[in-house]
């Protein structure tokens, strides 16, 4: 048996994790994992790797309405429905593309502000991963490290899940 001690999602990439008390896992993911991402003002996916501090900066994404809110340290917040702008295409890892939208709103000047950079808010095509495998954080018990078929070797500790394979390796205290 497996028990899933915690599950974390991304409504931003980059941003802080949500934790979810329960979820669907779909084919092509739960709903609204990494549906959106941040670019910078020449079109580059900006990630915490450019600026740590994006961890504190908390998402909140209803996939079913659309409401996107980013709480910010200090307690400012830009909230609402966004409004998709123009059509994006944003090249990720090893150049593949993710197409996507602009977000219209205060998102992206909120963003900017905390960052003290230009970067602007993407919301990922619908039916587009922006990342073709999801990750999870478990406790497991009874399971070999990288146990069950379909695990790869990733540059992340992380375990990982594909919508096709279960692959989760137990985590060690």
């Amino acid at each position: 048996m497996i028990r899933i001690g915690a599950m974390y999602f991304a409504p931003v990439k980059a941003l802080a994790l949500a934790e979810l008390p329960q979820a669907r896992l779909e084919k092509p993911g739960i709903a609204g994992d990494r549906a959106f991402y941040i670019i910078d003002a020449a079109g580059a996916l900006f990630t915490q790797r450019r600026y740590g501090p994006l961890v504190q900066v908390r998402p909140s994404y209803e996939a079913a309405t659309g409401r996107l809110e980013l709480a910010f340290p200090g307690g400012d917040r830009a909230e609402g429905i966004p409004e998709l702008g123009e059509p994006i295409s944003t090249p990720f890892w090893e150049g593949r593309p993710v197409e996507g939208h602009l977000v219209r709103g205060p998102w992206s000047e909120a963003l900017s502000e905390f960052a003290g950079q230009q970067i602007r808010l993407v919301k990922a095509a619908e039916g587009r991963r922006v990342l073709r495998w999801l990750s999870a954080v478990a406790l497991l018990k009874g399971l070999a490290p990288g146990a069950g078929a379909g695990c790869r070797a990733g540059r992340s500790r992380r375990p990982a899940v594909s919508p096709e394979h279960l692959c989760l390796r137990r985590l060690t205290a």
